[in-house]
């Protein structure tokens, strides 16, 4: 169903169809399992940029974290319909994709809150990613198959900084600050 590897290749992790988790630490070999309770269907998963910790999009329901060495749950973010998870370089914020008006969500990792919704047409937002230095968010709409989008469309926006981010939850009447000194 879903197989994916840590950016550094320290770690595998494989999900089956009824649930069942796999993580291999790969220079040991070393295999825990544990049971992914209401898997729903796995639409992405996603390694955190320090390899600690992976998040699942999987739907119906939000985004799920977890402790990568131990694969016990960390948290989640709140709503429903994730499809995909993207971390920030920095490790500081991820986005997740959903649809229509909604369709990306910038968060804040520690608190997993809401910080900023980027709009867009379409459905399926998969997969979300952030460019290598953290300026640009990307994603496209499914066209066909969840994994290769085909007649969908790209979105790119140009991610917005901390103190943007802090201005428009201000704007909003929402409480300033939205992160802790990163």
């Amino acid at each position: 169903l879903c197989d994916f590897i840590s950016t550094d290749a320290r770690w595998q992790v494989s999900i089956d169809w009824d649930g069942s988790m796999r993580l291999r630490e790969r220079d040991s070999g070393r295999v825990q399992r544990s049971i992914l309770r209401d898997p729903g269907h796995v639409y992405n998963a996603r390694f955190s940029p320090d390899g600690n910790c992976f998040a699942l999009a999987c739907e119906p329901g939000p985004a799920r974290f977890f402790e990568a060495a131990t694969l016990n749950e960390t948290g989640g973010t709140k709503g429903l319909f994730v499809h995909a998870v993207g971390f920030a370089p920095d490790g500081q914020r991820f986005a997740t994709g959903s649809t229509g008006r909604e369709a990306v969500k910038i968060r804040d990792f520690s608190s997993k809150l809401d910080l900023l919704t980027l709009p867009g047409s379409g459905s399926l937002f998969i997969p979300v990613v952030f460019s290598p230095d953290g300026n640009l968010l990307a994603t496209s709409t499914s066209g066909g198959a969840v994994d290769l989008p085909r007649g969908g469309s790209l979105h790119v926006w140009r991610a917005p900084s901390w103190e943007e981010i802090d201005a428009q939850t201000a704007s909003l009447g929402k409480r300033s600050s939205a992160r802790k000194q990163h």
